[in-house]
């Protein structure tokens, strides 16, 4: 009966320390990976690459917004030309 109670508390003690090794591994492993994906990210020049990108956005933006600007203004005069010629159509139309 005393060694059924002993292995008993020897598994009971080997199941929390293999919990406790899972933990400390995956810790470990996650400040492995944390680690190397900072190393990784400086080698390859993400951030440069994203701060670039990102200039490229407001760049674009930027035009896209120069251009809107001058749609909008070359409608105006489209519309106000033919204004202009549907005025001189009807004053010919009339006899004038």
């Amino acid at each position: 009966m005393n060694t059924i109670l002993l292995q008993a508390a020897v598994s009971e003690l080997s199941g929390i320390a293999s919990v406790f090794v899972f933990l400390f591994s995956l810790a470990t492993a996650i400040v492995i990976f944390l680690l190397f994906r900072g190393v990784m990210l400086w080698y390859w020049r993400v951030d440069t690459i994203v701060r670039n990108q990102e200039k490229q956005i407001d760049q674009m933006n930027t035009i896209i917004r120069s251009q809107n600007i001058m749609i909008d203004g070359l409608n105006a005069i489209w519309k106000n030309g033919k204004e202009k010629v549907d005025d001189s159509t009807e004053d010919v139309n009339r006899g004038k």
